[in-house]
């Protein structure tokens, strides 16, 4: 996943490229893959209830965190945490 949120997949074996030889890969952006994970088709086909988009929320939440406390880095290189 790159700074801004875009996740690009990746084949890590010969044995990926061979299971997708002619596949198209494409970035996507966090909150794309997101909403396309939400939607009403993704959470009917998924059977997902409320438990499982309680820990999608935690995860994000997180992952939110972990963004505020890189940009704290960033902007204040005194109080990097090593």
């Amino acid at each position: 996943m790159t700074p801004t949120g875009d996740v690009s997949p990746i084949l890590s074996g010969r044995e990926e490229m061979e299971f997708a030889p002619s596949a198209f890969w494409a970035n996507a952006s966090v909150e794309q893959l997101v909403a396309e994970a939400l939607s009403s088709e993704s959470l009917r086909l998924e059977e997902a209830g409320s438990a499982e988009l309680s820990i999608l929320q935690q995860r994000l939440e997180r992952a939110t965190s972990l963004v505020k406390e890189a940009i704290e880095r960033l902007t204040n290189p005194s109080k990097a945490i090593s």
